[in-house]
């Protein structure tokens, strides 16, 4: 599998567990290993949530709704939506 585009739909969640001598923080989901298994495949990882986007510094780093348009036997269009900054957002011609 090589997917070029991946939707996580979430917000990130993660456990906190303090020892005497430190504080253990580690990624519940989306879990560290699927990430890193899609940024190995060089796919394109948009969140809902926009985590992903603003802690890799990539465009689209804010929360929004995710359009994905799949027509078959062509190139996948996408786009996220700023639904804070909009109320009533439209999605753009080209998706």
């Amino acid at each position: 599998m090589s997917p070029s585009l991946a939707v996580i739909s979430t917000e990130q969640k993660t456990s906190t567990k303090t020892l005497p001598w430190m504080q253990l923080t580690r990624n519940l989901f989306p879990h560290l290993i699927a990430t890193s298994a899609l940024e190995e495949s060089k796919a394109r990882i948009l969140t809902t949530d926009g985590s992903y986007e603003i802690a890799k510094g990539h465009s689209y780093a804010h929360e929004g709704t995710v359009i994905l348009v799949v027509s078959p036997g062509k190139i996948p269009r996408y786009t996220k939506l700023n639904d804070l900054a909009n109320n009533d957002p439209i999605p753009p011609d080209s998706v």
